[in-house]
């Protein structure tokens, strides 16, 4: 009897020991579903096409974002003091390490920020330009 009796307490043992493990299995289970629950709730709160927008700077109306295409070329025809034409203007800020993503290159985003701010630059002949404050000093 005492063979079959330790036999018995060891089972008992393991038996026990084999239900705490599947506690804290089912324990750990869950936990998992909770936090793909919620993994899953993040996706679906984010846009549909993945792409997050950045944050850009909030600016006063007419001001430059510094760094911009628009701010290079004002600084350029500052230090040119003259009319010059889009192509050189792009030409100059590539020269300057100026880069872009977009498909069409630089000349398109040079074209649009001479065309776009009226404030700042104004077009001379066809493809010139200068800066509205020169202008507005040589009369």
């Amino acid at each position: 009897m005492d063979a079959a009796t330790t036999k018995r307490d060891v089972l008992d043992e393991l038996i026990q020991a084999s239900e705490q493990r599947t506690a804290q299995l089912e324990e750990a289970v869950a936990f998992e579903r909770r936090y793909l629950a919620d993994l899953v709730k993040r996706r679906d709160d984010l846009p549909k096409s993945g792409k997050t927008k950045r944050a850009r700077p909030v600016l006063s109306k007419g001001s430059i974002e510094p760094g911009s295409v628009t701010d290079q070329i004002v600084t350029l025809l500052k230090e040119r003091g003259q009319t010059m034409r889009a192509a050189d203007i792009t030409r100059e800020l590539v020269d300057r390490g100026a880069t872009t993503t977009a498909k069409g290159g630089m000349l398109p985003m040079v074209l649009s920020s001479l065309s776009r701010r009226k404030n700042l630059f104004r077009k001379v002949t066809r493809g010139q330009y200068r800066l509205a404050e020169s202008q507005n000093s040589a009369e």
